[in-house]
């Protein structure tokens, strides 16, 4: 697995990002010569799961803001149509 440093990234990080998607390569991430990370791709199954979340999540305030909102039930819209 490669070593690349703060500064290289830096420097190159679109070549890395294109590394990581196109080969599936990870990298240790290292700042003053102390590993600190791994840069790894993401994998589909992570990426699924990232997609549905953050739709969860959205979904979720949508409704949150719905039920703040008055309503009224189907009969009563039915009534008044």
């Amino acid at each position: 697995m490669p070593i690349v440093g703060v500064k290289e990234l830096k420097a190159k990080t679109s070549q890395i990002v294109k590394e990581l998607e196109e080969e599936k390569r990870s990298f240790i991430l290292t700042f003053r010569g102390k590993p600190v990370a791994k840069i790894t791709p993401v994998s589909e199954e992570e990426l699924e799961d990232f997609f549905f979340s953050s739709a969860n999540a959205s979904l979720m305030e949508i409704l949150e803001e719905r039920e703040k909102e008055p309503s009224i039930s189907l009969d009563e819209f039915l009534k008044g149509a």
